[in-house]
């Protein structure tokens, strides 16, 4: 299978596979509170976390977008990998808020089975890959992010 068209076909299981679990949990909290809100605020923490690549594209491309240089990430010829949002440090903040803003903990669960998944199957066990201050320590290069090795 050429490289870029695998790259498609893992990036769509991917996100699929973020999509159904954040359905489930969204699922599990409208049965459990009987709110629409909170099914929708669990599938955005599980779902739009992956927004954080926007900002790897944004800052290798500049504002011009393509769908295609996108899904190949392309982006990634920059050497870097920020994934802001994908970090341990991040998922403990929105852990926190939740305390004091009810409505954050479907977002934080969310979020929180977004990186298990992340940490299991991209990451391969490689807990130091999520923490936002290991990617920070080294310059936020690709080399230290196992899934782009």
């Amino acid at each position: 299978m050429q490289e870029n068209t695998r790259s498609r076909v893992m990036t769509a299981v991917d996100l699929a596979t973020h999509a159904v679990i954040s359905i489930m949990l969204a699922a599990f909290f409208y049965f459990l509170t009987r709110k629409w809100t909170w099914a929708l605020l669990a599938i955005a923490g599980g779902v739009f976390i992956d927004l954080d690549h926007l900002f790897d594209y944004f800052r290798f491309f500049g504002f011009r977008f393509s769908l295609r240089d996108f899904f190949d990430h392309k982006y990634l010829a920059s050497g870097k990998c920020f994934i802001l949002l994908h970090s341990w440090e991040v998922i403990a903040a929105a852990w926190l808020v939740s305390v004091l803003v009810e409505w954050m903990v479907p977002v934080a669960t969310g979020m929180s089975l977004h990186l298990l998944v992340d940490y299991l199957y991209s990451h391969r066990g490689e807990a130091r890959e999520l923490s936002l201050i290991y990617r920070w320590r080294n310059s936020f290069s690709l080399s230290c992010v196992s899934k782009h090795k």
